[in-house]
């Protein structure tokens, strides 16, 4: 079976604003990551597909009509005539004339801040091995100079696999949006360090079986606090959010909630954090922010969970 290429010491932090801000700003445009930031997100996710010229950029939808003022297919279109498209519109007045946005331009940007990325590769129908192989190969050369490289994602295993084989020292994460038996298998065949799975089919054990075939766990689109404690009690490694507004005090501290409270809120002789002390933090982590990080939450190598302040991603 394929094996993750190098030992690889996660560097990721806990919460990833989905789409640059979720619902607060166009997704996937520049405004949005801007605005994620602004709420304290140190990490994205986003979606980048190739135009027919085989330009990687940011898009979700296989076409072009729910976010933009184009029409049909986006990738049977060159990068030339995607740029003039007006892709804020749609979302509210102030962002009109907002454009689609290039990864190089993203990952200038990303880098200029210290801020951090996961890709989801989105390839157009019969695009898959393509967009795989060209999307890790510009990653590997525009994050050449950069200490934590983006977290390469797909649904499609073909994609994946042409990132694997292009660039092999690139982490991957495995896109799942229900849970498979063999997911664990299925993993390490891409020779990938994480498992992203939709939250609606996850729980403590599903998370505990990724955990001891050795891959941390990621969940999207998770936006309500309460299941958002319980996946974190749960051993939840990274959770994907719409709401960046509701969760940017968690963002900004940066930690794994769960171990946060476990090593901050209880006094000595304490049990450990129930599920009601994750909630009460959740709700208002600010009493907290002021206390000395534990080792035993930040750390460094495979057990870190937060190596950058999220405080950096404020512009």
């Amino acid at each position: 079976m394929t094996q993750p290429a190098l030992p690889f010491s996660w560097p990721y932090p806990a919460w990833i604003a989905h789409r640059g801000a979720g619902k607060l700003a166009p997704e996937n445009t520049l405004a949005a990551f801007r605005m994620g930031a602004d709420h304290g997100f140190a990490m994205f996710e986003c979606d980048v597909k190739l135009s027919a010229d085989g330009e990687p950029f940011l898009l979700h939808d296989a076409e072009l009509d729910r976010t933009t003022n184009g029409q049909g297919v986006a990738g049977l279109l060159s990068w030339d005539q995607l740029s003039r498209l007006d892709a804020g519109s749609w979302h509210s007045r102030a962002y009109a004339g907002e454009p689609l946005l290039r990864l190089e331009s993203l990952s200038r940007w990303l880098q200029a801040l210290g801020l951090m990325v996961n890709l989801e590769i989105k390839p157009s129908l019969g695009e898959e091995a393509k967009t795989g192989k060209v999307v890790a190969q510009r990653v590997a050369k525009w994050w050449a100079q950069s200490e934590v490289k983006p977290l390469l994602s797909s649904f499609s295993t073909e994609a994946l696999d042409a990132a694997r084989l292009a660039q092999p020292e690139l982490p991957r994460a495995l896109l799942l949006d229900r849970w498979v038996a063999d997911a664990p298998e299925m993993a390490q065949e891409l020779g990938c360090v994480a498992v992203v799975v939709n939250h609606a089919h996850l729980d403590e054990l599903r998370i505990a079986t990724l955990h001891a075939a050795g891959f941390k766990v990621l969940t999207y689109t998770v936006n309500d606090g309460s299941r958002a404690s319980e996946l974190w009690m749960a051993g939840l490694d990274g959770l994907i959010t719409d709401k960046v507004d509701q969760f940017e005090p968690q963002a900004r501290l940066g930690v794994n909630p769960a171990r946060w409270v476990a090593a901050v809120v209880p006094s000595p002789g304490e049990a450990p954090p129930s599920q009601t002390s994750l909630d009460d933090w959740l709700a208002d982590p600010e009493p907290s922010i002021g206390a000395a990080v534990p080792d035993s939450v930040m750390g460094s190598g495979p057990d870190s969970v937060h190596t950058q302040p999220a405080v950096r991603a404020t512009v």
